[in-house]
């Protein structure tokens, strides 16, 4: 019997998305992306999908006099946007109480700065 889910092994297009966000905080690091405060705001965007809140990008907190400030920021939207879609849309399609315990188990344990 299977304890323990992960988001990794468990949900390959939550995964994949949450990569693709990590990629983009990668390309654009020089601006600040991967700092704490946009992997903050991107886990609390996911803390929302999960507890079926609207989504809500209220800036990524990058340095904003980089030349690169406007293609991360939109990059760093995009990206979140596709991963709240991901969760909040999987968890809805989720229908027995027991897997969608465990996914957002799941993704709580992802959003260990929010949770």
């Amino acid at each position: 019997m299977k304890t323990k889910s992960t988001i990794q092994s468990d949900y390959p297009n939550v995964n994949e998305a949450i990569v693709a966000f990590q990629t983009v905080q990668s390309k654009y690091d020089d601006t600040g992306a991967y700092d704490t405060e946009p992997d903050t705001q991107f886990q609390m965007i996911l803390a929302d999908a999960i507890e079926s809140k609207p989504l809500r990008i209220e800036g990524w907190a990058i340095f904003d006099d980089h030349p690169q400030y406007e293609a991360a920021s939109k990059a760093l939207d995009n990206a979140a946007r596709t991963a709240y879609n991901e969760v909040y849309s999987k968890l809805n399609r989720l229908r027995s109480r027991d897997t969608k315990d465990a996914f957002i188990k799941a993704v709580k344990g992802y959003c260990w700065r929010v949770y």
